[in-house]
């Protein structure tokens, strides 16, 4: 008996995600992680800036879709949207949150946002962590991503972070606790 996770790490570059199955004995097994990435396009004075964002929030849409149907996780765990200071990168981080929101609340699945503090606290890490104190929390925890190209590696590994986050939910206990009546 086991409950399928995702985490989302969005972006409107790059949007990570991790897929990650975690049973009633503690164990975590990270089935699938990888990245979603948009292009900025090589002809934004000829195209208004709009279509070209529109065009990329429907790439991650859509290649979010994929996933999700792969995985077909019954909880979405999905890292907060925090306010940027330029208003240019708030905009586009703010379609990118909300195209992955929307995307996650389409599925059969329970949707569970979490912020990066929250993150920080189910890994064990300080207040002030480092992208690489997150990378080497998931990595200790059997899930690392060391393989994943050095550019977007941090995103895949915000996505497993947050998986992991939800693991110890009373969600997911609740879905392995009812699994376990279910079969006996």
């Amino acid at each position: 008996m086991s409950v399928s996770i995702v985490g989302l790490d969005p972006g409107f570059a790059s949007l990570g995600w991790a897929h990650i199955r975690a049973d009633k004995g503690g164990t975590r097994t990270l089935v699938a992680r990888g990245v979603i990435r948009t292009e900025p396009s090589a002809k934004k004075r000829r195209i208004r800036v709009l279509d070209v964002n529109l065009e990329r929030i429907g790439l991650i849409a859509k290649e979010l879709r994929l996933v999700l149907q792969t995985a077909a996780p019954a909880v979405i765990a999905v890292e907060g949207y925090s306010g940027l200071r330029q208003a240019s990168a708030a905009l586009k981080m703010g379609l990118a949150w909300g195209a992955t929101v929307a995307v996650a609340v389409s599925t059969e699945a329970a949707v569970v946002e979490f912020t990066r503090r929250d993150v920080q606290i189910a890994l064990g890490l300080p207040k002030k962590s480092s992208k690489e104190d997150v990378q080497r929390a998931v990595a200790t925890a059997g899930c690392g991503v060391d393989d994943v190209p050095a550019g977007i590696r941090e995103h895949a590994a915000d996505a497993v972070a947050v998986a992991l986050a939800a693991c110890d939910t009373y969600l997911v206990r609740g879905i392995l606790a009812a699994e376990k009546q279910q079969h006996g």
